[in-house]
């Protein structure tokens, strides 16, 4: 869940986009690995060599022009999610919106729910 720069090295490396608009909902529970003072919160997330690798990353997705929603469950993934848009901002891309989670709302929770099937079903057939 926090390696953030293999999640949007795919993106950017090994998707096939439609013309059009690129939109991402990314929801994360934990902060990209980096240091503490970047993007993560604790120190056994701390590599500092991801942090670089994923401003990269960010860099060229608002250059790109993509549009990201970060939904964040619990605090952890808030200061990750804080210094993607300010890397959008400073690129003058304003497509970057945080917004909270919770799985306890109704439409939220169906969300969560349809994705928790959708997630079983795949692995039945992997397995």
């Amino acid at each position: 869940p926090e390696d953030w720069v293999s999640a949007y090295s795919i993106v950017l490396n090994c998707m096939s986009w439609r013309n059009g608009v690129k939109f991402i909902i990314h929801i994360a529970d934990s902060p990209a690995h980096g240091s503490p003072n970047d993007y993560g919160n604790f120190d056994c997330y701390s590599l500092p060599q991801e942090a670089f690798k994923l401003d990269k990353l960010i860099e060229k997705l608002a250059r790109d022009k993509y549009f990201i929603t970060g939904f964040w469950i619990k605090n952890y993934a808030l200061k990750s999610f804080i210094n993607c848009q300010r890397i959008f901002d400073l690129n003058k891309n304003p497509n970057y919106d945080i917004k909270y989670f919770n799985p306890e709302n109704p439409s939220q929770k169906y969300f969560t729910n349809l994705v928790i099937s959708s997630s079983i079903g795949v692995a039945r057939t992997i397995s």
